[in-house]
């Protein structure tokens, strides 16, 4: 009766699959791309590198969304399958805007100057601010940064504009 105890428990325990297995490799007949609005979906498709009928196992998938993530354009990226059909369900950040301006001169006291500067808005989250600005002339050059957010320090709006680095000519 013992020996019957320990063969029931050795077979037992060679038949116990682990429950977290990575599932085999597959092929999918169709991969689909939801939640992008800014991007084509064969965008989205060609940075993945993930293509249909291709032999695909877990690690293809987490390089996939590790590709698409190292873009910066996406919140959240999330690979999922149900049958032969693969989803890509992308977050996209939210889309900033700025401006870039420059220009060139020539001022009498100064002689010939250069000014170039930027703006970018809401690069990390809605009401953020970013702005820069550089002036190249014969007697000096400066350089100013500046950054804003509606979060910044409590959820008070701050501004940060100290940082101006200026090399005078002598």
């Amino acid at each position: 009766m013992k020996s019957n105890l320990v063969a029931a428990i050795l077979t037992a325990i060679v038949t116990i699959q682990p429950v977290h297995a990575a599932p085999e490799p597959r092929v999918f007949n169709t991969i689909v791309v939801d939640g992008n609005d800014r991007f084509r979906d064969q965008d989205i498709l060609a940075t993945s590198g993930l293509q249909t009928g291709d032999l695909l196992g877990v690690e293809d998938l987490r390089a996939a969304a590790a590709a698409l993530e190292f873009t910066g354009e996406f919140r959240d990226v999330r690979i999922t399958s149900q049958g032969d059909v693969l989803t890509i369900t992308v977050r996209e950040e939210p889309e900033y805007t700025g401006g870039l301006t420059f220009g060139l001169g020539y001022d009498s006291d100064s002689g010939i100057l250069g000014v170039l500067g930027f703006l970018l808005l809401d690069v990390h989250g809605e009401g953020t601010e970013y702005r820069g600005t550089a002036s190249v002339a014969q007697e000096a050059q400066t350089l100013g940064l500046s950054y804003r957010s509606p979060r910044f320090w409590g959820g008070r709006t701050q501004r940060w504009n100290s940082v101006q680095l200026r090399k005078l000519r002598l």
